[in-house]
């Protein structure tokens, strides 16, 4: 098996495991040697990914009865206070949650900010726009006009094949004092990645195209003139917290 390029810091990726990807098809990670960031050895073609992001995925983000719900409630409350004790400034500001899916962890942001949502699933974006009157909705990237004091994203970065927009994105459209908060996002040099390899329940291709180390999630926001500031592993007292 010969070894890959990173995509992040295009050092060479040694062969790290190999498993099923969502088409039950075999397929094998990688692993920088340099930044220790995940890459496959697979292209997916825009068929597959609308395949998998299709109009009814994460449906149950919409069901209340849904166990999965009442967890992610508890959870983006959890992750707003991590965001409110890590920001740098106070106050209102002008927020964009880049893919905010049902827009329920907008909802958890302070009621004064000023709130907008970029998303690409269709059923998420008409659900937002007939029932979240306070979040400003956009459905294309070109479309946004505004800079914003804060850009979070949750849940998101794994889930792109390519960043080149959204590095471009950060960089016009963050204010100069602004900053982006990333939540949700694996961490493949963690201990259960580690440990489990294929089997940890965060690796599942194409979904999860990229697995992003500290180091290289920091040499991509570098790009958009962007510097890790901190670092969280929130597990003990989150809703998912399961020994």
């Amino acid at each position: 098996m010969k070894n890959l390029t990173c995509p992040i810091c295009k050092s060479a990726s040694y062969p790290f495991c190999e498993y099923k990807d969502f088409f039950g098809e075999l397929v094998s990670l990688f692993k920088c040697i340099n930044c220790g960031h995940g890459s496959h050895d697979r292209q997916y073609t825009g068929a597959q990914f609308s395949e998998i992001y299709r109009s009814d995925y994460a449906a149950d983000y919409l069901v209340k009865e849904n166990a999965l719900y009442q967890q992610r409630q508890v959870q983006y409350a959890l992750d707003v206070k991590l965001l409110m004790e890590s920001r740098k400034k106070s106050g209102p500001l002008r927020v964009l949650d880049y893919g905010c899916s049902s827009g329920g962890y907008l909802e958890a942001m302070p009621s004064e900010w000023d709130k907008y949502g970029f998303e690409v699933n269709p059923h998420h974006i008409n659900y937002i726009r007939e029932n979240k009157i306070n979040i400003t909705m956009f459905d294309n990237v070109a479309a946004i006009d505004r800079q914003f004091d804060l850009i979070t994203m949750r849940g998101v970065i794994e889930h792109i094949p390519d960043h080149a927009e959204l590095i471009t994105f950060l960089g016009q459209h963050l204010t100069s004092d602004g900053e982006v908060f990333i939540t949700a996002t694996p961490d493949f040099s963690s201990v259960c990645a580690t440990v489990y390899k294929g089997k940890w329940n965060q690796v599942v291709c194409p979904e999860h195209i990229h697995q992003f180390s500290s180091t290289s999630l920091s040499i991509l926001l570098a790009r958009a003139g962007l510097v890790l500031r901190s670092l969280n592993h929130p597990y003990i007292g989150t809703p998912y917290a399961d020994w």
